[in-house]
């Protein structure tokens, strides 16, 4: 009968307990989801920041004014007609230009108005872009020199028609903040230099 009861135990011996699998609930999945798919989108911003940064660098580099006068002087030869100048379109060179036109030193005034008879045969996506940067920085120094005006207590009809005729065109531009900071340390002088070149090319680059 011992024996008996003995087999009867071992036979009808408890099966251990199934582990039940976690249930993960359908918001945690969501939310899972969610943060994958926004360590995707925090990431992209970061390679395109690079990507700005080398670009930058790369058109910061070093150039000679003289080159860059020189290639608008060999255009300005061609296009009169002198057969043996020697002029190849050059991005490298119409950028540079473009970058630091507004800047005495980088472009002298010879130089300059060199530009602007350049630039009035550039593409047309290529004059819009320059027209409101013009416009961009006259309507700044206009909006600064009315500061300083009413700092002042004085009162400038011209320079409220002027900022009215220039807000004409819509303004754009990239790199705001480097752009900011660059102004911020121009002297009167300078500020008044800028606005001047931004009203010839808007006179001359339609």
């Amino acid at each position: 009968t011992a024996m008996n009861d003995a087999s009867t135990t071992t036979q009808h011996k408890p099966k251990p307990a199934k582990k039940k699998k976690k249930k993960i609930s359908k918001h945690v999945l969501e939310s899972q989801k969610l943060k994958l798919d926004g360590d995707e989108k925090n990431s992209a911003p970061k390679t395109t920041k690079r990507r700005k940064r080398k670009q930058k660098e790369k058109n910061t580099k070093t150039k000679d004014p003289k080159e860059a006068a020189k290639y608008l002087q060999n255009w300005k030869d061609k296009n009169s007609g002198n057969e043996d100048t020697e002029w190849k379109f050059n991005k490298n060179d119409q950028s540079w230009l473009i970058r630091h036109m507004y800047s005495s030193n980088m472009v002298s005034k010879g130089t300059f108005s060199l530009l602007l008879e350049y630039l009035s045969t550039a593409a047309d996506s290529t004059k819009t872009r320059i027209r409101e940067d013009a416009t961009s920085k006259a309507l700044r120094y206009k909006e600064w020199e009315k500061n300083n005006s009413d700092e002042k207590g004085g009162n400038d009809e011209a320079t409220a028609s002027d900022a009215k005729e220039d807000s004409a065109v819509v303004a754009g531009g990239d790199d705001a903040d480097d752009e900011e900071a660059r102004w911020k340390k121009l002297d009167s002088h300078e500020k008044r230099k800028e606005y001047k070149r931004a009203r010839k090319i808007l006179d001359e680059v339609k």
